[in-house]
């Protein structure tokens, strides 16, 4: 006996599917372009994680020292931003933004 819940999917959506759109962010229907996407990948393997495991191991050592150095909270903030670096290049990734308008 099989534990695996069958759905049933309607025609117009297994059409769909089968085509390959889909409909959140990364479905493709947005302004951006494949190049871009790909730029963005190499911009995450190359710089991405090293930026986000640096600021990683600074903020984890740092962190531990706000509670009695308020100075600290502010260059933490920063800290963090690096730490999500590598989601904004996922975010950009999925909606192949370019360059100009990431940085704005």
């Amino acid at each position: 006996m099989s534990h695996f819940h069958h759905t049933t999917l309607n025609t117009s959506t297994r059409g769909r599917m089968a085509a390959g759109a889909g409909s959140g962010d990364g479905a493709g229907q947005g302004d951006g372009s494949a190049l871009w996407s790909i730029l963005w990948l190499v911009v995450l393997l190359i710089i991405g994680f090293w930026v986000s495991g640096f600021c990683a191991a600074i903020y984890v050592l740092l962190n531990t020292f706000t509670a009695c150095c308020e100075g600290i909270t502010p260059v933490c903030e920063i800290l963090m931003k690096g730490v999500q670096f590598t989601g904004l290049c996922g975010k950009y990734i999925a909606k192949g933004t370019p360059f100009s308008e990431a940085f704005k």
